[in-house]
């Protein structure tokens, strides 16, 4: 989806025109060239340095991915910073490159610490059942449900569907190696909604839908993102419809971003199901 420049410089980033901008992240291609779009010189930091990101921005060498990251751009110079590609798994590495006085600017976007509550899916399911909001029951690590397939298994440290799976009685063979939670498991259309957050200000910019079929893409797990499509004008036959679950979603959106204070451009992926 496309960003404007306007966009990009988010409420908690300083007024005026902005030149240079600092992203840091696992692969930061669509956003440097998003950044480049807008009108912004992307300077990158991240695990592969592709070809194409190093036409469209300067790169910064990465020695250690991502705990290095803080001292890889320590005397980076620009005007804002942001981060993307799985990063928001690491609030503690946000941290250390929020430093007040860094030659990169503030970061354009959600600190780390609302990033330890939005990341944390009990949390998130409290937060909307105490609002009334429909949510799906989530069940810790230690409370595992029966391998019918009525469940999800899904990593608390994840990006991109990395080893999410269908909990069942195939997958209930296979060792856990990490920390995981379980998700009810409900079938839909992948979609995913982006909004801004500008001051006390939650701005709604569109719809796109997530590919997740990996007989074409090629990806080794039906549940690994492989891009998305979009803005979507309607993601139902319904103009009705599509208003009432705009609405709906950005209803949500507002009590979680009200609670902990994110801030800038973020993404928030949903399953839109027959009801």
């Amino acid at each position: 989806m496309e960003i404007s420049a306007k966009n990009l410089q988010s409420s908690n980033s300083p007024a005026g025109p902005r030149k240079r901008v600092l992203i840091v992240g696992g692969s930061t291609r669509a956003a440097a060239g998003s950044a480049l779009r807008a009108g912004f010189q992307p300077i990158c930091a991240d695990l592969f340095a592709d070809v194409d990101t190093q036409q469209a921005a300067k790169i910064v060498p990465v020695r250690s991915y991502p705990d290095s990251l803080p001292d890889d751009v320590a005397d980076v110079v620009a005007d804002g910073w942001f981060y993307t590609g799985a990063l928001e798994n690491r609030p503690d590495l946000i941290e250390r490159l929020a430093r007040p006085d860094a030659p990169y600017g503030q970061l354009w976007g959600t600190p780390a610490c609302a990033l330890r509550s939005i990341r944390d899916p009990f949390w998130v399911a409290e937060v909307l059942r105490r609002q009334n909001a429909p949510v799906l029951n989530v069940l810790p690590q230690s409370q595992v449900p029966p391998a019918d397939g009525a469940w999800m298994l899904k990593p608390l440290a994840s990006a991109g569907g990395r080893a999410v799976s269908v909990w069942d009685r195939q997958r209930q063979l296979r060792p856990v190696s990490e920390p995981v939670y379980f998700q009810r498991r409900v079938e839909g259309v992948h979609l995913s909604g982006l909004y801004e957050m500008a001051g006390d200000t939650l701005k709604f910019h569109g719809f796109t839908r997530q590919q997740v079929f990996h007989a074409l893409s090629g990806a080794t797990s039906p549940f690994l993102y492989s891009g998305s499509i979009g803005p979507l004008d309607a993601v139902t036959a319904s103009h009705e419809l599509n208003e009432r679950l705009r609405q709906d979603l950005t209803g949500r959106v507002t009590i979680l971003a009200q609670e902990i204070g994110l801030a800038g451009i973020f993404g928030v992926d949903f399953l839109l199901d027959p009801h």
